[in-house]
């Protein structure tokens, strides 16, 4: 997979067209990206062993290598814990909260945990193990998958984490001070559903900027493509969104529809040599562009993945 932006204008999110915006390389091969700026730099995460990470000055790299999260498996229980991932990277008072998750593919028992640093310097992040698991005794935990945490914090402090997988779609929990432990299993909501075949949306991203929050979502097949069978167009990964005034919702799309009833413009999808764009996120360069990010596959050389 690849790490790709593209310049996003969310202000005129409801006067895009579908023909979708130019792919813009920013030169880092990872799955999942999660990226976040800082003093001018950024940083990337990525899905895949302990949870590695580059820096750059610039959003298009160059990208040095920085480590790994992890030095040896972090303490939650589950067999996918050493090959963590979907990390969700965030600074809440001067403190980087990363949330991750631990599974197996096509798997719902699955474990978010969270890992937090002071400096996002390899060796400086602390294990607080298990936020939340699938599946649980208490509903939604029983019908969720655990899976592509993110977390969204209100200009008022109020703090979210957003979760969800294929199985029952995508929640929203409130989260407790400390951002450590959800608040009670009823306060959480469906926010995102397209209840058709197996469910296939996951990797829920939310994002501010006055007054909108949206909710960004990959829907369809990730991976797993074969030259011989690929999935029926339009099936493939592509990114669909929505927007609300509220962090709850509810989300809707160009044409007013719901997210959590079915509805998501679609905002990228396969394009020129772009295959299965997915695994998208925000960040916010240091001249206040909103940036929109994702990784993707090359048709020239998706069937090698």
């Amino acid at each position: 997979m690849r790490a790709s932006l593209t310049d996003l204008w969310l202000l005129t999110l409801p006067s895009l067209s579908l023909a979708f915006p130019a792919t813009n390389y920013a030169g880092l091969g990872v799955h999942d990206p999660a990226v976040i700026q800082n003093s001018g730099n950024y940083y990337a995460f990525s899905t895949g062993g302990l949870l590695n990470y580059w820096k750059a000055s610039s959003i298009s790299g160059p990208w040095a290598h920085q480590g790994t999260v992890f030095s040896s498996a972090p303490n939650i229980n589950n067999a996918g814990n050493t090959d963590l991932w979907a990390p969700d990277l965030h600074q809440v008072n001067g403190l980087y909260y990363l949330y991750y998750a631990a599974s197996s593919f096509g798997s719902q028992n699955s474990v978010i945990g969270l890992a937090t640093s002071s400096s996002l310097n390899v060796g400086s992040w602390t294990d607080h193990g298990a936020v939340i698991s699938s599946p649980g005794t208490t509903s939604p935990y029983t019908i969720t998958n655990a899976i592509d945490p993110n977390l969204i914090v209100t200009p008022s402090g109020s703090a979210y984490l957003n979760w969800g997988s294929f199985w029952a779609d995508i929640w929203q929990v409130p989260l407790q001070s400390g951002l450590a432990t959800p608040s009670s299993a009823s306060s959480a909501k469906m926010i995102s559903e397209d209840p058709s075949g197996n469910r296939p949306e996951e990797g829920s991203y939310m994002s501010y900027h006055a007054p909108y929050y949206y909710l960004w979502v990959s829907h369809g097949q990730c991976c797993g493509f074969n030259a011989n069978s690929l999935p029926a167009a339009g099936t493939e990964y592509k990114i669909i969104v929505g927007r609300s005034e509220s962090v709850n919702g509810p989300f809707l799309d160009q044409s007013g529809k719901d997210m959590a009833q079915g509805g998501g413009t679609t905002i990228m999808g396969s394009n020129g040599n772009v295959y299965a764009p997915g695994g998208q996120g925000v960040v916010t360069a240091a001249d206040g562009t909103d940036i929109l990010y994702y990784h993707y596959c090359e048709f020239t050389s998706v069937y090698k993945i």
